[in-house]
């Protein structure tokens, strides 16, 4: 149940029986030679809708750009907010739902760039909205995706890496370039958005990545056991204090 697609009297309706909202966050952000600059926000979004179908719940519009500075906007394609900006997006979203009637919130991220920003957003609306819970989620911190990989050989996630090919591959897979898929590469240096001290070396864009043994197939159960995930989130969030 997308929001977009309802009218305002749907929404009224819908908040007589139902105060929670699903949101999904992304980026705009480059992930290497056989992965689109949209990587994040469409599996994101394809999680956030999945969960919201399966539980009847509505789901926000992805918040994307998100938080994509350093390295990654040497890359052409990469679009960024500053920290303070998106931010705001997150803190002025929940604000505005909040003002209609939703009390529970379940952020869905794609980006690991966006953590700071969704953690300050939230803990200021946190504090200041009467009522109002939440929690997020991010696939690739979930312990049973990282059961998964290591039974798989996909190794953990870096930046373009094997569980993130092999995820847009089930969600958009007419956008992979599977015939570029690579290892990790070490020729230029890279510095991930989200650990400004450790630096890593790259040429294309990708880090602790083994695209080779991603599968459509393995997208798929990576896929399902973070909607399956998201789904207890849901019931969790909704629960009686």
């Amino acid at each position: 149940m997308l929001l977009m697609e309802q009218t305002w009297p749907d929404v009224r309706a819908y908040l007589e029986r139902c105060r929670t909202i699903i949101i999904p966050l992304g980026s705009v952000e480059q992930h290497g030679l056989a992965l689109p600059l949209g990587t994040d926000a469409f599996i994101a979004q394809a999680m956030a809708q999945e969960a919201g179908r399966r539980t009847q719940r509505l789901v926000a519009p992805i918040l994307a750009p998100g938080m994509s500075l350093y390295v990654h906007m040497d890359f052409p394609g990469t679009i960024s907010f500053m920290p303070d900006t998106y931010t705001a997006m997150i803190r002025d979203c929940v604000a505005s739902l909040h003002r209609h009637g939703f009390r529970n919130f379940l952020l869905v991220n794609g980006h690991g760039g966006n953590e700071g920003c969704i953690q300050n957003a939230m803990a200021e609306m946190g504090y200041r909205l009467p009522g109002m819970k939440y929690t997020w989620a991010q696939w690739w911190r979930m312990p049973e995706i990282n059961a998964r990989e290591d039974e798989v050989g996909l190794g953990r996630v870096g930046h373009g890496g094997g569980s993130e090919a092999a995820l847009i591959m089930h969600v958009r897979s007419g956008l992979v370039k599977s015939e570029l898929f690579g290892r990790d590469m070490k020729e230029a240096r890279f510095r991930t958005s989200q650990d400004l001290v450790r630096t890593h070396v790259t040429e294309t864009g990708i880090i602790d990545a083994q695209q080779e043994r991603a599968t459509a197939e393995i997208g798929a159960e990576l896929f399902e056991l973070t909607v399956t995930r998201l789904t207890a989130m849901l019931a969790d969030l909704e629960s009686p204090a």
